[in-house]
C-alpha cells in the first residue's frame, strides 16, 4: 500500500469579490487592526473657501475573535495651524470622555455600564464596537501668519501601549486669509450706537439689531448696509409712518445710489408684491421695478434681497430707534458677521462682530418655571392656565404637597438647523416623585395659539416614560417624534406642564433646586441660547437655569375608601361601586395616610356603617342609603410603612375604642408617631344588617368615615389639631342576580392592531367605561388594575350600548391619550341572572414615521452637518403587499412624515429624485439618526410599526455616482504542501478609481482540506462566512489581508 502522508498537495481555494460601491453599499463600515483598534480618518472637502465649515470623519473600530476588549482606548486628534475648532463629538454612548487641550482634542472610548459585556472592565470598549467621531473646523478668512499651502491632519488611535494612524487628504489652504482684517471705523458721534441681539447665529438663521438714533437741530440720513450673505425680513423704525417713513430699499450691489421708496413695511411689500406675481422684481411706491427679490423660506418667513435701505430723520425730532432682523443664507460661508450703519452727521457704527456656527446643530431654547395665575374650578378639581399667546390649559388642579413646573422648548430664531424630534428629560430631585395611578400626578402639553406646532398632533401626544434610577431619583422623559419645529422664527414651540409631588418627610423650608434638559432625536449635538448652557456649542443636551422653591410646612394627610362586594372581584372606590348578591356581604378598606412632613402622634376615627336614613357626619347631608349594614367580623388595624410593609397595630395603641354592630370609633396613638409617608389601614367585614327586609333590586348602602389627627408643633410647643375631614362615600349595590343581567369584560391596549388580545398587550387602568341605553346613560364605572369593567342590574336580554366617551380620557397623560373613541354599539344582555362577558375593548394608537432626504454631498452615507435637505422628492407608505397606503413630499428642507398610520408592516418607496441623482451607501454609520436607509431601487426594507410608534429614523441621502475600479490578487506562500504544514494565502484588493469606494468586501471560503488557523489583520475576515469586510477603500489605495490555514 502506498503511503500518502507525505505526497504532495495541491490546494485551491475559490475567491470572489463583493464591491459596494459608494452610494451602492448595503453593509456598514468596519475596520480593524492587528493592534485591535483602528482609526480612519476623512475630510468633508480638501478645497474649502475661507470661513467655511467643514467636517474631518473619525470611523474607529475595535475588533478582536479571540480578545474581548481594546484595553482604555483613546483617539487624539491635534488640528494644525490656522484651522480654527467649530464643534467636536462630545461624552455619550460610547466616548465616556472629551477633552480639548490647546488644539488637541482627545476622546476616551469605553463601553457603557449599562451595555458592558461579562469580562470587559469599566474603561474597556467591548471587541465588535465601532463609531464615529466627528470636528467640524474652519480657516479664518483673514490675519493669519504665514500659512501653509495646505494642512495635514493625523488621528492616533492608541489601546494597550499599541498605536496606529489615519492622516486625512491634505487639504488646501484658501488663499488670501495672511491679508489683514477689516479696520473698524472711527468711534460714532455719542447717541449713535448699533447692538446686536446674539452672541452667534447659524447660516438660515435670524439676527436682530438696533440702532439708536440720537436727535438733532438739522436733518440727516441713515444707510444701513446690509452684511453679505444676509436678507431683509425686518427694516423698521420707531413711530413709523406718524414721525419716520418707511425706509428706501437699493437691491444693486455696485454701490451706486438707486435708492426706491416704499409705502409699506417691508415684509407687508414684499408679501402683497407676491400676491401680484412680482417676486422676482418687486415694485415700489411709484410702481417701478426694484430689482429686489422676495424669497419664501422653508420656515415661512418671506425675506428681501435688499443690500442698503436708508432712512431721513428730521431736524429736532425725539431719539427714535431702529430694529433690524436679518436672516443669514442657508449657503454662507464665513468667518463672522459685520454690521455697520452710516449716519450723514454722526458717523458709522457697527455691532460686535457675531460669529457664524455650522449648521447641523439646532439652537434651542429651553426655560423652566413655576406656573402663576392657574385658575382652580369651583369644584377644586380642576386648574386652567392662561399665558398670552398660548391656548389655554385644563389640569387636575394639583393636591397641597404637589408642585407644578411648566417647561417650554423651541428653536431659536438664531437656529438655521431645526429639529423633527424635541426630547424634554427631566430628573426630578430626591425630594420629589412622580406618582401614577388614581390620586397621582399629571402632565399636559401646551401648544401656542398659533404657531408651527399648534396642529401638528405629533407635538400634542409625545411618548412619556417613568423610570426609577439607581439612587432612586425618578427621571422623566418626553419624546415628540414627527415635531417639526422649523429654523428661523422666533416660535414659542411646546411646552410642557406638569405636578411632582413632595416626598413625605422632606422637612420643611428644604430647598428644592430642579433642572430640565432638552435635546433632540435627530441631532446629536445642540447649541444652547439660555438657561445654564447659554453660549455652549457642541452639547448633547441643553439644560434650563434652576427652578427653585422651598418646601412648605406640610401638616396633610389624605384617606380612601374602598369596598368588595361578593360579586366583585377586586376593590372599587368612587365613583365605582360594589355589587353584591342578596346576602349584603362586603368589604370596607378605609386608608389614612400622611402625605406631609411632620409626624402625626394622634389620629381619631369614626365610622357609622350606612343605614337608612344616614347622614354625611361633617356636612350633615343625607348619604341617602336603601338598606343598612352591620359589621360581621372583627376590625383589622394595620399600619403601612413608606416601603409598604405592613404590620398589625398593638392593641396597646388603641384607646377609647367603640365597637358596636353599626358603628365604631377609636382614638390611635402610634408608637414613634405615623411618619411622613405611612398610611393607617382599617378593613371591615360587613353583610346587611339581620332582620332587615331585602330591599329593592340594586339598592344602595352608602358609606363613608371621618378622622382628625394631631401633631406637636416644635416650633410653637404646642400640640396642633387638623380638622375632622370625610372623604367621598362609597356604595355597595345589592343584586338580585336572579332578576337581573349583567355585562361588561375588559379593556386592553392592542399594541399590534390586530384586534385580538395577546398575552404581552397590557390592561388600561383607569378607563371610564358608560352603559347607555338608547342616549340615556344607565351607569358608568372605572376599569380596575386588570382592565376588567363590570355592570350588574341590566335589563335581562336587552340591548345597549357600550362607550369610551369621556373626553378627559382622551386627553395627553390619560389613559387614553392620543387614542381614537371606542365602544360597542350593540351590546345585549341575556337572561336573568346571567353575565355577559363578551364585550372587550381594544384600543390602539396610530402610528407615525419619517425623516429626511437629503444630499450626501461627500458620498460617505452619514449626514453631515453642511449637507441640506433635498426638496420635491416623492415617499410612497405600502403595505407589505405592495398596496400603496398614503403619498407624500419632502419639503424645503428635506423633511416628510406619515401620521394616523394604523399598525402593521409597511416600507417606504421613494421616487421623483434629482435627474443624476443615486441613494447612497445604506447603514454607514450603524446609527438610525444619521445613516441612509434605502437601497439602490429606492425602497427601504421592512418595518412593523407598533400602535404609538412614531418612528422619524427613515433617512434617504442622495449623491452622484461615484467611479471606483476595484481590482483583486491572490498569492500563495508555496506552490506544494504536506499534511499538517502551514500554508499562507495574501490577498489584495486595490481601488484604482478616482473615488472612495464603501462597503468593500472579499469572499474567499476555505476548503475542506484547509483547516483555519488565524488571519491578519485581527478582526477582518470570518472563517465561518468566508467574508473579509474591506469596508471603506480610498481611491488608489490597496488593503492586505493574509490568512494561514494547516493542511488537515
Amino acid at each position: 500500500m502506498q503511503n500518502n502522508n507525505n505526497r504532495p498537495m495541491r490546494v485551491n481555494a475559490a475567491l470572489w469579490l463583493v464591491v459596494c460601491v459608494l452610494l451602492l453599499c448595503f453593509t456598514p463600515l468596519t475596520y480593524a487592526a492587528g493592534a485591535d483598534l483602528l482609526v480612519v480618518k476623512q475630510v468633508s472637502t480638501t478645497t474649502p473657501a475661507a470661513g467655511e465649515t467643514f467636517t474631518y470623519t473619525l470611523r474607529y473600530r475595535c475588533a478582536s475573535i479571540t480578545a474581548l476588549y481594546c484595553a482604555a482606548p483613546t483617539i487624539t486628534d491635534t488640528l494644525p495651524a490656522p484651522l480654527k475648532l467649530v464643534s467636536y463629538t462630545p461624552m455619550g454612548g460610547s466616548v465616556a470622555d472629551a477633552t480639548l487641550v490647546g488644539k488637541t482634542l482627545t476622546w476616551r472610548l469605553a463601553t457603557p455600564p449599562d451595555g458592558l459585556p461579562e469580562g470587559v472592565p469599566a474603561d474597556g470598549l467591548a471587541a465588535g464596537s465601532t463609531g464615529i467621531l466627528k470636528v467640524q473646523v474652519k480657516f479664518p478668512t483673514c490675519n493669519s501668519a504665514a500659512p501653509p499651502v495646505s494642512v495635514s491632519n493625523v488621528a492616533i488611535a492608541e489601546t494597550g501601549g499599541i498605536a496606529s494612524t489615519s492622516t486625512a487628504p491634505d487639504v488646501i489652504v484658501p488663499v488670501g486669509i495672511d491679508a489683514a482684517c477689516p479696520t473698524p471705523p472711527p468711534a460714532p458721534s455719542v447717541g449713535f450706537a448699533k447692538t446686536g441681539s446674539a452672541d452667534f447665529v447659524q447660516p438660515g438663521g435670524m439676527e436682530r439689531w438696533s440702532v439708536s438714533l440720537p436727535s438733532s437741530a438739522t436733518a440727516y440720513t441713515v444707510i444701513e448696509h446690509v452684511p453679505a450673505g444676509m436678507q431683509v425680513y425686518v427694516a423698521a423704525a420707531t413711530n413709523t409712518p406718524k414721525l419716520m417713513n418707511y425706509p428706501e430699499v437699493d437691491c444693486t450691489a455696485d454701490g451706486v445710489d438707486d435708492f426706491h421708496p416704499l409705502s409699506l413695511p417691508i415684509l407687508n411689500w414684499a408679501v402683497s408684491e407676491q400676491a401680484a406675481g412680482r417676486s422676482s422684481n418687486l415694485h415700489d411706491a411709484n410702481g417701478n421695478p426694484t430689482g429686489c427679490v422676495a424669497t419664501a423660506l422653508p420656515s415661512g418667513a418671506t425675506v428681501v434681497s435688499i443690500k442698503r435701505l436708508r432712512w431721513a430723520v428730521a431736524a429736532n425730532l425725539a431719539k427714535q430707534t431702529l430694529d433690524l432682523r436679518f436672516v443669514v443664507d442657508g449657503n454662507y460661508v464665513g468667518d463672522g458677521i459685520r454690521n455697520c450703519t452710516e449716519s450723514s452727521q454722526h458717523g458709522t457704527s457697527c455691532a460686535p462682530i457675531i460669529p457664524v456656527l455650522g449648521q447641523g446643530e439646532p439652537i434651542l431654547s429651553l426655560s423652566k418655571i413655576t406656573p402663576t395665575g392657574g385658575v382652580v374650578s369651583p369644584d377644586a378639581s380642576t386648574i386652567v392656565y392662561t399665558v398670552p399667546s398660548w391656548k389655554p390649559l385644563v389640569a387636575p388642579a394639583p393636591f397641597s404637597n404637589d408642585h407644578v413646573y411648566r417647561v417650554s422648548l423651541g428653536v431659536d430664531e438664531l437656529s438655521g438647523t431645526g429639529t423633527q424630534y424635541p426630547i424634554l428629560e427631566d430628573v426630578l430631585p430626591a425630594g420629589l416623585d412622580y406618582v401614577t395611578g388614581q390620586g397621582g400626578n399629571w402632565w399636559r402639553v401646551a401648544v401656542p395659539s398659533s404657531g408651527v406646532a399648534t396642529d401638528q398632533v405629533a407635538c400634542l401626544f409625545p411618548r412619556f416614560s417613568r423610570v426609577v434610577q439607581a439612587d432612586g431619583r425618578v427621571k422623566l422623559r418626553w419624546e415628540f417624534p414627527g415635531c417639526q419645529l422649523p429654523v428661523g422664527r422666533s416660535d414659542n414651540g411646546v411646552a410642557v406642564y406638569f405636578s411632582a409631588r413632595i416626598r413625605p418627610g422632606i422637612p420643611a423650608t428644604t430647598l428644592i433646586t430642579n433642572v430640565a434638559q432638552y435635546a433632540t432625536g435627530d441631532h446629536p449635538l445642540v447649541t444652547c441660547v439660555n438657561g445654564a448652557d447659554a453660549g455652549k456649542t457642541a452639547q448633547a443636551f441643553c439644560r434650563s437655569s434652576n427652578a427653585n422653591f422651598n418646601v412648605p410646612e406640610l401638616t396633610t394627610l389624605d384617606s380612601v375608601k374602598w369596598v368588595k362586594g361578593a360579586l366583585d372581584n377586586a376593590f372599587s372606590r368612587t365613583p365605582n361601586t360594589g355589587k353584591t348578591d342578596l346576602s349584603g356581604a362586603g368589604t370596607y378598606v378605609l386608608e389614612i395616610r400622611n402625605t406631609g412632613n411632620v409626624t402625626d402622634t394622634r389620629l381619631e376615627v369614626q365610622d357609622v356603617l350606612p343605614a337608612l336614613g344616614d347622614t354625611a357626619q361633617v356636612t350633615g347631608v343625607a348619604r341617602g342609603s336603601q338598606w343598612s349594614v352591620e359589621r360581621s367580623g372583627d376590625i383589622v388595624l394595620q399600619r403601612v410603612a413608606a416601603d409598604g410593609s405592613v404590620s398589625a397595630v398593638p392593641a396597646s395603641e388603641v384607646q377609647d375604642s367603640t365597637n358596636g354592630a353599626q358603628s365604631f370609633q377609636f382614638t390611635w396613638l402610634p408608637a414613634g408617631g405615623l411618619l411622613p409617608g405611612e398610611k393607617l389601614r382599617i378593613t371591615v367585614p360587613v353583610r346587611q344588617l339581620a332582620g332587615e327586609a331585602t330591599p329593592a333590586n340594586l339598592s344602595v348602602a352608602w358609606n363613608s368615615f371621618t378622622y382628625t389627627a394631631s401633631y406637636d408643633d416644635t416650633t410653637t410647643h404646642t400640640t396642633e389639631t387638623l380638622l375632622t375631614t370625610e372623604p367621598p362615600k362609597v356604595g355597595l349595590m345589592m343584586v338580585d342576580t336572579a332578576a337581573v343581567a349583567g355585562l361588561g369584560d375588559y379593556v386592553w391596549f392592542d399594541r399590534n392592531g390586530d384586534g385580538r388580545q395577546d398575552a404581552s398587550e397590557p390592561p388600561l387602568e383607569g378607563v371610564t367605561v358608560r352603559v347607555y341605553d338608547g342616549t340615556t346613560l344607565v351607569a358608568e364605572t372605572l376599569t380596575d388594575g386588570a382592565g376588567h369593567y363590570a355592570f350588574w342590574g341590566l335589563l335581562p336580554n336587552h340591548a345597549y350600548s357600550v362607550k369610551l366617551d369621556k373626553p378627559d380620557d382622551y386627553l395627553a397623560g390619560n389613559p387614553l391619550g392620543g387614542m381614537p373613541p371606542q365602544g360597542i354599539d350593540v351590546a345585549s344582555t341575556g337572561a336573568a341572572g346571567s353575565f355577559a362577558a363578551d364585550y372587550d375593548m381594544g384600543l390602539t394608537l396610530p402610528a407615525a414615521l419619517g425623516d429626511r432626504v437629503w444630499l450626501d454631498a461627500n458620498g460617505d452615507g452619514a449626514q453631515d452637518a453642511d449637507e441640506g435637505g433635498v426638496a420635491g422628492v416623492t415617499v410612497t407608505l405600502k403595505t407589505a403587499a405592495g398596496v400603496s397606503a398614503a403619498v407624500t413630499q419632502t419639503n424645503a428642507a428635506g423633511a416628510y412624515g406619515f401620521a394616523n398610520v394604523q399598525p402593521g408592516t409597511y416600507f417606504l418607496e421613494f421616487s421623483d429624485l434629482p435627474a443624476g441623482y443615486v441613494p447612497t451607501a445604506r447603514g454607514m454609520t450603524g446609527d438610525r439618526q444619521t445613516d441612509s436607509d434605502v437601497d439602490a431601487a429606492g425602497k427601504t426594507g421592512l418595518m412593523t410599526l407598533e400602535a404609538g410608534v412614531q418612528d422619524f429614523s427613515w433617512d434617504l441621502g442622495l449623491s452622484l455616482p461615484r467611479s471606483v475600479d476595484l481590482s483583486i490578487s491572490k498569492s500563495v506562500d508555496k506552490p506544494q504542501v504536506k499534511r499538517g504544514e502551514a500554508v499562507v494565502y495574501t490577498l489584495m484588493v486595490s481601488n484604482t478609481g478616482s473615488d472612495d469606494a464603501s462597503g468593500v468586501q472579499v469572499h474567499d471560503v476555505l476548503p475542506g482540506s484547509l483547516q483555519f488557523q488565524r488571519a491578519s489583520p485581527v478582526g477582518e475576515y470570518d472563517s465561518l462566512t468566508g467574508v473579509w469586510r474591506v469596508g471603506w477603500l480610498a481611491a488608489s489605495a490597496q488593503r492586505q489581508l493574509q490568512i494561514t490555514a494547516q493542511v488537515r
